[in-house]
């Protein structure tokens, strides 16, 4: 019963949507999944979508049909690809304060074409109603969320990576002799986010992990990976 009353709500909500619009990125449309025609999430690696045979599947809480398949590597050689995809990256990571620091001015180029499509108001409902077919928050709810994780990526724009990186020196109790701090990537790391912040969660730990020279390895909640899986196409 209170299950049904959420449903119901969340129907409810819909309303509270000016747009109804799938943006030109988007490979699903939240407004219209049903069970006769579920969507696949796929796996990113090396830069390249990926599909297995093997699905894991996620019920429409509406009706109790599944209209969301999550595509899951079949065994080990699948796993293997991305365990040495992770090997690519040196300890080191992809930059950091003193190699290829030209990639903090280009995440911040990047954060602020992310930023500005979030911006749009079609894009922003077409997250929450996303966000909604997978987790029973009200509309106030899931906006609240994507306008933190927008607000997120607005302040690490333009010059603020390089900020953020800001290292310290501290004297020494000779002279001649300093004390420096860098703040360094891990290069491998990996971000296994919960279900109840689709987007909040896995956005800030998987893009914070880029912008400081990482290469994050992400596995979501299957009942929510659909999300981040669109996000990323947001991002590409």
């Amino acid at each position: 019963m209170r299950l049904n009353k959420i449903a119901s709500h969340i129907v409810s909500q819909a309303g509270k949507s000016n747009f109804s619009t799938v943006p030109e990125w988007a490979t699903v449309d939240p407004f219209t999944l049903n069970p006769k025609k579920p969507h696949t999430v796929q796996n990113l690696l090396d830069g390249k979508w990926i599909t297995y045979n093997k699905n894991v599947s996620v019920i429409d809480r509406l009706n109790g049909g599944t209209f969301i398949n999550v595509s899951t590597p079949e065994d080990k050689s699948d796993l293997n690809a991305f365990i040495e995809s992770q090997k690519k990256v040196p300890i080191y990571g992809l930059h950091n304060p003193i190699k290829n620091v030209h990639r903090y001015n280009m995440y911040g180029d990047i954060f602020f074409r992310i930023a500005a499509e979030m911006r749009k108001p079609e894009v922003q409902d077409y997250l929450v109603k996303l966000t909604q077919r997978v987790m029973p928050k009200s509309w106030a709810q899931v906006t609240g969320e994507v306008v933190v994780t927008r607000k997120f990526f607005e302040n690490f724009t333009g010059d603020n990576p390089r900020f953020f990186q800001r290292s310290f020196t501290v004297a020494g109790d000779h002279d001649g002799q300093s004390s420096s701090g860098y703040r360094w990537p891990f290069g491998n790391v990996c971000c296994i986010t919960p279900f109840n912040f689709p987007i909040e969660i896995p956005a800030l730990q998987l893009y914070g992990a880029l912008l400081t020279g990482n290469r994050p390895l992400l596995k979501c909640d299957n009942k929510m990976a659909v999300v981040m899986e669109q996000f990323l196409r947001l991002s590409a």
